[in-house]
């Protein structure tokens, strides 16, 4: 993986080292106000989905066709598809919960591609289907575009 990822409080995204452990940070510092459960959350995100998803894009990207990290991008989608429903379900002022996993992905999802640099996004998304990559690995790239977002 060629570029370098966005700086984080909690996980060095680059070395994949873990800075403050999510569930050290409620031990330490039981969240009670808005501001420490947004810090919490964004602790958990980084950590527990989108760090998990850029070390399975790095096995990915050095493994041997004939690997079963070769199969990994569908994991990897799971994992993305997750963040945008989860950030959906935040930002969705009718979210009902399971019944409407749906509109909750298209909210985090459109919310999120709004917030990217889009030229830049477009650039980088023509590149990987102009290569030999898959249309699951373009998806990724997408992916890994918000990981990238300082503005997420």
């Amino acid at each position: 993986m060629t570029d370098t990822m966005r700086d984080s409080e909690f996980l060095d995204f680059n070395t994949g080292i873990v800075k403050i452990d999510p569930m050290l940070l409620v031990r330490l510092s039981p969240p009670v106000s808005f501001e420490q459960k947004v810090r919490l959350f964004h602790c958990r995100v980084d950590v527990w989905t989108l760090g998990v998803a850029v070390e399975i894009l790095k096995q990915i990207e050095s493994s041997e066709r004939t690997s079963i990290w070769s199969h990994a991008a569908y994991g990897l989608l799971a994992i993305g598809f997750s963040y945008f429903e989860m950030i959906g379900k935040t930002l969705n002022p009718k979210s009902s919960g399971k019944s409407g996993s749906g509109e909750d992905f298209n909210w985090g999802f459109v919310t999120c591609i709004r917030s990217l640099n889009l030229n830049q996004a477009a650039t980088k998304i023509k590149k990987c289907l102009s290569s030999r990559n898959s249309a699951i690995e373009s998806a990724m790239a997408c992916i890994i575009l918000l990981i990238q977002s300082e503005s997420l």
